[in-house]
């Protein structure tokens, strides 16, 4: 055996010997810290290269410390305890004690984890004899690790190892399962693991090459992240709430690790000390930028649970799979963090949870039992995996939310994994889903941090194009040139589409036998379908492939319309069922007229989907496929003969507005768009559908209508004008409860209108419903409308139609946003603010005025208050703006009533404010600062700088906006 092996051996015991001690003290069982020292005296001694024996053999009353070498002069202190109290307390016990006077080097040995920072200030202030340095002598299993592997000495590591080994591998867990049975285990699932995982067979492959497995590490391209940082303030306000109540010493390195964790500070010191570390803190660059992304190896930095949001075909499956595999071979180069590489990564598909859930009521540890048996073939008791999650850490990937169709099962689900991480707070929880799916069953803010798998941009898009052709073309030349032509065609392409990593491999599939890229999604997938459904058996004369079926496309749509219409019936698919199903649907079509003739042929067809990619393991390879398949069977079947069109009517108008519908019903769409020669046919559907389904239709073509040619301008204008109405009409309601439809309407509307085509029929539209004069419409919705959509466009053609009309509004809020190039200069925002006060009244200057449709238009925020909004604007000295308010007539009166509401982006942190309140001599001024305080930052008081909570006061705050 090597000194590598060794050495992970020394890593994994060490890591061993730290759940042993948690799981004690969890159970209250403390013998183990009593016998710790004996256990570690020969380990450490060769560490130290000292002689420690247990300090109570050689000394009488020796509370302060576990183990001594006389000779050296240095003790250690054993504890499961990693609290800075704790090292305080041994701190003055060694000061004080005459037994151990010539001490003159103390470490503390934190039996579990300890701190990531202790305060030097607060020790410096317990001893007086000796130096103790926190950072050199508080140590925990890390520190012995790595002051092990420092001295490269190899019978020491050897020995070391041996004599760990011997004392850990035999120790039981629960009684019966032993730490040697979880490294088999482990061992075990890790070979399972990257056998399952490591390879893909994927749709996204060419066709023309074989085998078609490859490396998943050959094609991966590292995605980003971003926040969603409406969830960041509840994540911290709980971490703060939580923190403050304790005292200053043992909860400030918490709360510099939920800062850090979720909203990814940068940290350049680990001196946190008051008002010195903050003011350090303060000129770094605090929040990890959205712009750049969170970089796929700082991802499991993040402190909280995750949820993981991203459109179809993001590549979140393939980001679990490419995680378990790296955190399982310990590849210590991908993650940042090294605590990640110590769980045990668990994967589990929702979907097939929810099959197994409802038909035999079982809950997440059971089911990981039998999936550990069925699909890994290890056998591991559900009890055993109950004490793996509840004190050993554990990684666990709840894959595809989204996948649930029924919402009800979906909320059940969502409780189930709350109720998980409740239970097992050992567990780290990642949980993927698509953004639709998941708005209707969110999970708890508190608990999970919710992030966004951002779309390629054009460097991945590059280094994708670059490894999908390392994998496929072996001719250098060739492939350089094929690179390059792609790369310059992919220009023209859509970013909706070659930005999304599962349509970019469907795109070089095609460019790879046309070498030429198709310029929509739909024509993307049909394409791609043909190429590998039928171009491979023409071009790959080898595989002769000769299959009964003739018609292949349409028997992966009747499976897949079957699978997509039935996964929310409670129906678990497997082999058989799909087989039979396949075989029931060639009879029915006449294929075949005898039964062992259609089965045999079912059982090719199935073998020829494994061998394409496309059907595997009782399930399309991709739910996209899915459901272009399904849109594809209801196309044919319904919507072509005139015999089933009320069954297409049907599915549109009972479908039409539930997320999980949504990518099947604009395939679908678009697919009737593609067969049309005039408007007809579509214009009748858009109209028949808004009439009927109301919102829901109106947001889903909205969404689309960028897509279709065949759609008449007058439909548009329908489209447009319903959608202006829909804007204001408080009664709507739609399928999924979106409560917020009238921003989604405002921002799809937003999106077309900076589209060439589209503008000019928005202006039309609005226009009409302005000379039409609808009593359901008033005029000064129509002048928010109209102001909102320019302000947030930057084109101004809907305010000169309203100018053009001759309206005239009397309102306050019409005010500020006719005025709204005047606020962004100082002099013309102090003129704008007269007129309004005499065109309406001073009072109306400390009203909170917010965007009807929620956008940021007001110096960054949704909301604007003439007096908070002017006077923190920029992060500058308000004194100078105070006095220029003043002058038009504001008061502190004012100033204090506006100050009572949160009104907008407040950009002077706490350490300003107090600067002004210190130099000032106005108690009303004093009075308005410390209301802002109180509403902006509650909780927080502006105190004396010397005192500790004031690090509270002025570090916290400047996050929770």
């Amino acid at each position: 055996m090597n000194q590598i092996d060794y050495l992970n051996k020394i890593k994994k015991y060490l890591g061993w010997y730290q759940q042993i001690v948690k799981i004690s003290s969890a159970n209250n069982e403390y013998d183990i810290n009593i016998h710790s020292e004996n256990i570690l005296i020969p380990i450490l001694n060769l560490v130290f290269e000292s002689n420690f024996k247990n300090a109570n053999n050689e000394v009488k009353n020796a509370d302060s410390i576990d183990l001594i070498d006389i000779t050296n002069k240095t003790a250690i202190q054993v504890t499961s305890t990693n609290k800075i109290s704790k090292v305080k307390n041994t701190l003055e016990k060694l000061s004080k004690s005459t037994n151990f006077k010539d001490v003159k080097t103390l470490f503390i040995y934190i039996l579990t984890d300890k701190q990531s920072s202790y305060s030097q200030e607060s020790i410096d202030k317990s001893k007086d004899k000796f130096k103790f340095k926190a950072k050199e002598h508080i140590l925990d299993a890390s520190d012995i690790y790595n002051k092990i592997k420092t001295q490269n000495n190899f019978d020491n590591i050897r020995e070391i190892a041996n004599l760990l080994e011997r004392q850990f591998s035999e120790s039981k867990i629960n009684g019966i399962f032993t730490f040697k049975q979880l490294e088999e285990f482990r061992e075990s699932y890790k070979e399972k693991c990257l056998t399952n995982f490591s390879r893909l067979n994927f749709f996204g492959l060419s066709i023309s090459k074989k085998p078609r497995e490859v490396e998943l590490y050959s094609l991966f391209v590292s995605p980003t992240f971003s926040l969603n940082t409406s969830k960041i303030k509840v994540n911290i306000e709980t971490h703060y709430n939580k923190l403050k109540s304790r005292i200053y010493e043992e909860s400030i390195f918490e709360l510099k690790e939920a800062l850090k964790n979720e909203i990814k500070i940068k940290l350049e010191t680990d001196k946190i000390e008051s008002i010195e570390a903050y003011e350090i803190l303060s000129k770094n660059d605090f929040f990890y930028s959205t712009t750049k992304g969170i970089e796929f190896s700082k991802l499991y930095t993040i402190h909280n649970n995750i949820v993981l949001l991203g459109n179809p075909g993001a590549g979140k499956s393939s980001m679990i799979k490419y995680s378990i595999c790296k955190i399982l071979e310990n590849d210590t180069d991908v993650f940042e963090s090294s605590e990640i590489y110590k769980t045990l990564p668990l994967r589990i598909e929702l979907h097939k949870y929810n099959q197994i859930k409802t038909s035999k009521n079982i809950g997440i540890v059971d089911y990981l039992e039998s999936l550990l048996k069925e699909e890994y073939q290890l056998n591991i008791s559900a009890e055993n995996l109950q004490y793996i999650l509840q004190y050993f850490p554990t990684l666990v990937f709840f894959d595809g939310l989204d996948e649930i169709f029924d919402i009800q099962e979906r909320i059940s689900v969502r409780n189930d994994i709350e109720n998980f991480v409740k239970s097992y707070q050992e567990s780290k929880v990642l949980v993927t889903s698509r953004f639709e799916s998941y708005e209707e069953v969110n999970l708890d803010g508190k608990q999970f941090s919710s992030l966004v798998v951002n779309n390629f941009n054009d460097s991945q898009v590059e280094k994708y194009v670059n490894n999908w052709y390392n994998l496929e073309e072996p001719n250098k030349v060739i492939r350089e040139n094929e690179i390059k032509n792609c790369l310059q065609q992919l220009k023209n392409v859509d970013p909706e589409l070659k930005y999304n990593p599962l349509l970019l491999s469907l795109i070089l599939i095609l460019y790879r036998n046309e070498l030429e890229i198709p310029t929509s999604k739909l024509k993307i997938y049909e394409g791609c379908t043909q190429t590998i459904v039928d171009t491979r058996d023409t071009n790959e004369k080898k595989l002769k492939i000769n299959l009964k079926v003739g018609n292949k496309v349409s028997v992966f749509s009747s499976l897949a319309y079957w699978q997509f219409s039935e996964s929310g019936k409670n129906r678990v698919f497997n082999y058989t069922n799909s087989q039979n199903h396949i075989k029931q649907y060639l009879l029915e079509k006449n294929e075949f007229s005898e039964d062992n003739l259609a089965d045999s042929a079912a059982t090719e067809f199935l073998e020829f989907a494994k061998t394409r990619s496309i059907y595997l393991e009782n399930k399309f390879t991709h739910k996209t496929f899915l459901e272009y398949f399904t849109a594809y069977f209801i196309f044919s079947n319904y919507y072509s003969k005139h015999k089933n069109q009320h069954i297409f009517k049907n599915i549109l108008t009972n479908f039409i507005g539930l997320s999980s519908w949504a990518v099947v019903l604009e395939l679908l769409i678009c697919k009737i768009d593609d067969q049309m020669i005039d408007f007809e046919v579509l214009d009748e559907i858009i109209e028949e559908q808004v009439n009927k389904n109301g919102i829901d239709a109106i947001l889903f073509f909205l969404q689309i209508i960028k897509y279709l040619k065949n759609v008449s301008p007058r439909i548009s204008n329908f489209l447009f004008e319903n959608s202006i109405q829909s804007c204001f009409d408080l009664t709507s309601k739609s399928k999924d409860n979106k409560n917020d439809y009238k921003e989604h309407l405002f921002n799809s509307l937003l999106a077309l209108y900076t589209l060439e085509k589209f503008k000019p029929l928005i202006d039309q539209s609005f226009e009409k419903l302005i000379k039409r004069k609808s009593p359901n419409l008033k005029e000064e919705n129509l002048g928010i409308f109209a102001y909102e959509l320019s302000i947030a466009s930057g084109e101004t053609s809907l305010i000169k139609i309203l100018k053009e009309n001759s309206l005239n509004f009397d309102n306050e809020y019409l005010f500020i946003l006719d005025h709204y190039p005047f606020l962004l200069n100082e002099n013309t925002y102090l003129d704008s603010l007269s007129e309004f006060i005499k065109k309406f009244s001073l009072n109306s200057t400390h009203k909170i005025y917010s965007s009807y449709f929620k956008q940021k238009i007001f110096f960054g925020s949704n909301k604007f208050n003439w007096c908070i909004s002017f006077l923190f604007k920029e992060n500058t000295s308000i004194l100078s703006r105070k006095n220029k308010l003043f002058l038009s007539g504001i008061t502190y009166a004012i100033l204090n009533s506006s100050a009572s509401k949160v009104s907008a982006t407040l950009n002077l942190d706490p350490i300003e404010l107090n600067n002004l309140l210190k130099n000032n001599k106005d108690l009303k001024l004093e009075q308005f600062i410390k209301k802002i305080t109180k509403t902006y930052y509650p909780g927080v008081s502006l105190k004396d700088p010397k005192s500790n909570s004031y690090f509270y006061e002025k570090f916290y705050p400047k996050f929770i906006n």
